[in-house]
């Protein structure tokens, strides 16, 4: 997760590796408590914000501005709830108790509050938009986090009413134990981030326009981004207690 092969929003806004993890854990607790809906600003719109530098790495090894994506997508969108490289996407349909997938893809994912990006392939070639594909929330019924049991892993997956399911996973390579677990974190991110949002997903569906409230988000820039990151989560100290409400948050969605 916090390599540069993976490069994604973690790595973008806590440039201190060896301080990575205990920050997003202190960045979770802070939100969880709060919840909060975090929105980072990537887009310049006004001299109100002042964007994140931010990139994603497609599967040719190329570095490619979040900014430009949304440019070159069907998205006006200036802000992201998350973004991310080096992800495996599965696509497939859920008969009984088992799952059957169709389709793979590795690819890096942005999450926006419309809906997902990810770089075009033949997975799903009616929502083709250019070099990039847009899924729109609002295909999902549900969402939901599980965790295997044979080693530390996690897949977000989204379902559909018909059965069909998106499952989004972390890439593991020849990585130690705890380096597994780390890269589990943008995964459990978008987890509570999404579950948060959801509310407004449901209102998708019945709406033809979308009106957000302000008070369930927080929105970062790269000015804010700093001040929270200098200020506030510096001084959080983290206790187990603390850790076993988060855990049973997550667990027990």
């Amino acid at each position: 997760m916090i390599k540069s092969v993976t490069h994604n929003l973690f790595t973008s806004i806590f440039p201190d590796e060896s301080q990575c993890p205990s920050s997003i854990v202190k960045l979770l607790l802070v939100l969880e408590s709060e919840q909060l809906i975090p929105l980072f600003k990537i887009r310049e719109h006004s001299l109100k914000y002042k964007p994140l530098s931010a990139f994603v790495i497609n599967k040719n090894n190329q570095h490619i501005s979040i900014s430009s994506i949304l440019n070159n997508s069907i998205l006006k969108s200036e802000s992201v709830l998350f973004f991310g490289s080096n992800f495996q996407v599965l696509l497939g349909e859920k008969l009984g108790n088992q799952k059957v997938v169709t389709d793979s893809i590795e690819t890096f994912v942005i999450f926006t509050p419309q809906g997902l990006i990810l770089e075009n392939d033949d997975i799903v070639s009616d929502l083709k938009q250019n070099q990039y594909q847009f899924i729109e929330w609002d295909c999902w019924k549900n969402m939901y986090l599980s965790f295997d049991e044979k080693e530390p892993k996690c897949s977000l997956t989204f379902m559909d009413r018909q059965g069909y399911f998106m499952e989004i996973n972390t890439i593991n390579n020849n990585d130690s134990e705890a380096e597994k677990i780390e890269k589990q974190l943008p995964l459990i991110f978008c987890y509570l981030t999404m579950k948060r949002f959801w509310k407004y997903v449901e209102k998708m569906r019945y709406d033809n326009f979308l009106i957000f409230n302000p008070q369930d988000f927080i929105v970062f820039d790269a000015e804010k981004l700093a001040y929270f990151t200098n200020n506030i989560l510096k001084n959080i100290n983290i206790t187990e207690a603390d850790l076993s409400n988060l855990m049973t948050k997550i667990v027990n969605h």
